[in-house]
């Protein structure tokens, strides 16, 4: 029975230690007794540089209002309460009647910082071809095509809108909108894109298909029409891109989205199951990193399912979503022109991990897909950590700010289940 007593006994103060090590109301992250991972940062190991992170702009009104003023500061400002995206991405409309109302947007996403650049989805209708079912562009159109996605250039230029890159074509490969196969692609590009007055995003592929990027990295005269290598990841697509890297390309992921499937019912599925998702859509990100990508950009940067809610599916108009405060783990805190860094991680429990340096300060995203808890030890080689930062997002948290303490010269950041952490190192 005493050895009972004694089992129950230390059981109980072993579960009070836990909890108050765990506890989210402690402002300081301190040593564990135990560290499970021993993660070593290396400066002089870089890999890509990073263009950023954005949102794109609502393409089909009908889905939502385009966001306002306020909206985008939430969206693109860094202060506390704000997400800090640097990139916008905006349709080209196949009428000008329409551009006036993009332009605004666009302004709003500029004068916060944002990189903007363009993709269309449809080419004006006296360019089609009237004997094809699907919207296909006649090749003898493709010079007014130019014109075209140019004029669209020229407008925004006009209104103070400084576009930095025009895609050729949103999803080729999939949709209700224009649709090229990859030959008619890489003959444009070859033979067309060099007279577009601005940086040429390659078409964007629904599923980074290769086989519409391959023949144009290779030719030579089509590789020097494009600036970037642009796609989206539905299905498939994620991974490294060596001949795109070897032609020296910004590779940018465009377009994502992730919504349980649930068009209608969203506001009925249990929270739980939507920060899953979110874990989901933190895992493409940080595989995109991975895989050298320079840049990653959602769709609807306001949608019941994405950063900013818009009122429908039981979201506040203009409310911050528990998608946002996560997605802004990487979008506020590793800026544009870092670079990711290497890392080595002893005795990974399953964590996801990328490193970035800029401005004197070290990034590290830290996803935990898993159920567990974890701690780390993160030291940066050859390097003195003078002060360290951490915010965790999870089911319960939103960003929650926490000092982090320095004991001999590493950090030592706890890792709650499923949960995303942001730690910055001052060097």
């Amino acid at each position: 029975m005493n050895m009972l007593r004694q089992t129950f006994l230390f059981l109980f103060f072993f579960s009070l230690l836990f909890t108050w090590s765990c506890s989210s109301d402690d402002p300081v992250d301190r040593p564990r007794t135990v560290t499970t991972n021993l993660m070593s940062i290396d400066l002089n190991d870089t890999r890509q540089e990073i263009v950023g992170f954005g949102g794109c702009n609502t393409v089909f009104r009908g889905a939502a209002n385009f966001p306002n003023e306020s909206d985008m500061q939430k969206a693109y400002g860094t202060g506390e309460n704000e997400l800090g995206l640097s990139m916008f991405r905006v349709s080209i409309p196949p009428v000008q009647s329409q551009w006036a109302a993009i332009a605004e947007v666009a302004l709003y996403a500029q004068a916060r910082g944002a990189l903007v650049f363009a993709s269309p989805w449809d080419a004006p209708s006296n360019m089609l071809d009237p004997d094809h079912d699907e919207k296909r562009i006649l090749p003898s159109m493709y010079d007014a095509y130019v014109d075209h996605l140019n004029a669209f250039d020229a407008y925004m230029e006009n209104q103070g809108v400084n576009l930095h890159a025009i895609s050729i074509q949103n999803e080729p490969d999939i949709g209700e909108w224009t649709q090229w196969t990859a030959f008619e692609v890489a003959d444009f590009t070859k033979n067309h894109a060099d007279r577009i007055q601005n940086r040429v995003i390659t078409a964007e592929s629904f599923n980074f298909n290769r086989s519409y990027y391959t023949s144009i990295l290779n030719d030579p005269v089509a590789v020097n029409n494009v600036d970037i290598v642009g796609g989206h990841i539905y299905g498939n697509g994620l991974g490294t891109f060596p001949l795109a890297e070897e032609k020296g390309k910004e590779i940018w992921m465009t377009e994502y989205l992730l919504n349980l499937d649930a068009t209608s019912n969203w506001s009925n599925i249990d929270e739980s199951r939507k920060w899953d998702e979110t874990i989901d859509m933190l895992e493409t990100i940080h595989e995109a990193m991975e895989s050298n990508w320079n840049a990653y950009v959602w769709w609807y940067l306001k949608r019941y399912y994405s950063f900013i809610g818009e009122g429908l599916q039981g979201t506040q108009d203009g409310e911050i979503l528990k998608r946002g405060y996560a997605f802004s783990h990487f979008s506020k805190y590793v800026r544009p022109g870092y670079t990711r860094v290497g890392l080595d991680i002893e005795e990974n429990t399953g964590l996801l991990v990328t490193a970035y340096f800029g401005d004197g300060e070290v990034v590290v995203v830290i996803i935990n897909p898993t159920g567990t808890a974890a701690a780390s030890r993160i030291e940066v080689s050859g390097q003195q950590i003078k002060s360290a930062q951490s915010w965790t997002t999870s089911l319960t948290l939103d960003r929650l700010s926490k000092s982090v303490a320095v004991e001999d010269n590493a950090v030592f950041p706890g890792i709650p289940p499923s949960s995303v952490i942001t730690v910055m190192l001052e060097l």
